[in-house]
């Protein structure tokens, strides 16, 4: 909020009003990934649909709130990774 606030600050409406709604949508993009890996794992499902074999034995941590950040650190591991990638090349 703070830095978009120091957006809004220095740049016009339109401008502030994009920078925003494209921040917020990397937002969502982080939090639909770490709830995807965390109901995967933790339940077997997708949106409530069964997707691994009914004997798959649930990583009971993923149902716990700290699993949140283990996703988050792993998320932004990788991320970080293929951007010093990308750098390299």
């Amino acid at each position: 909020m703070g830095r978009a606030e120091g957006f809004a600050q220095s740049n016009g409406p339109i401008i502030s009003f994009w920078d925003g709604f494209t921040s917020g949508l990397g937002y969502l993009v982080v939090l639909m990934v770490v709830a995807f890996f965390r109901e995967l794992l933790g339940f077997g499902t997708l949106f409530g649909y069964r997707v691994l074999p009914e004997g798959f034995i649930s990583w009971t941590i993923m149902l716990m709130a700290p699993s949140a950040f283990f996703m988050l650190a792993i998320f932004i591991w990788v991320a970080k990774g293929l951007m010093l990638r990308k750098e390299a090349k």
